[in-house]
């Protein structure tokens, strides 16, 4: 089943926030109907109507008795029961759509969140690899040591579901110099550096 909109389970819950107002202002009519100061004054104007001539077979629709307003409450409670219940699902619908919508924005961000580590990272092994190429051309350390014992953000693709909250998965800058990404700054820098005549 596809999933719906924020949009569209708001206008869902609305239809059914209305369908319950309307019958809970029709019983609420109803039972004003039922009270007994509403009979009375229905039986005294059916009197005046019966006094002043009117044709008993002319009065089409005699008002409900006390009973016939009881019963109609009661099938309209149990009506109210029913919009009731879908109104409790409507808003379900809307809380999972918006639950949905959140769980997408955080892949976004993850993923976004990724990139740029990964740029992070291939940054630090271009800074590093053209610091060690001078160091080697100087003798001298051009980055103090805790350039080196750097903790840099995740960057790489999590191998379980709880990357995120594992940092034993992050990896160290001495993970970095030994693998693939090291290699791939260092030539770079090798070709930058040879571009500009220096090496």
């Amino acid at each position: 089943m596809q999933p719906i909109s924020i949009q569209e389970a708001q206008d869902q819950l609305q239809a059914c926030t209305d369908e319950v107002g309307r019958i809970k202002q029709r019983i609420a009519e109803l039972q004003a109907e039922n009270s007994i100061p509403a009979l009375a004054r229905r039986e005294r104007e059916l009197a005046d109507a019966l006094l002043e001539g009117v044709d008993v077979a002319t009065i089409v629709a005699p008002p409900m008795t006390s009973v016939q307003l009881r019963h109609a409450v009661q099938v309209l409670e149990g009506r109210l029961a029913e919009a009731l219940d879908q109104e409790n699902q409507a808003r379900g619908s809307v809380r999972r759509a918006k639950l949905n919508r959140m769980r997408e924005l955080l892949k976004a961000e993850r993923e976004a969140y990724d990139e740029a580590a990964k740029q992070v990272m291939h940054r630090w092994l271009r800074a590093t690899a053209l610091a060690n190429a001078l160091d080697a051309v100087t003798g001298v350390s051009s980055m103090h040591a805790p350039w080196y014992r750097l903790r840099l953000p995740r960057g790489i693709e999590p191998n379980s579901l709880n990357t995120y909250e594992d940092v034993s998965s992050y990896p160290d800058t001495q993970t970095l110099l030994a693998g693939v990404q090291a290699n791939l700054a260092r030539k770079e820098i090798a070709e930058q550096l040879h571009k500009e005549g220096i090496q």
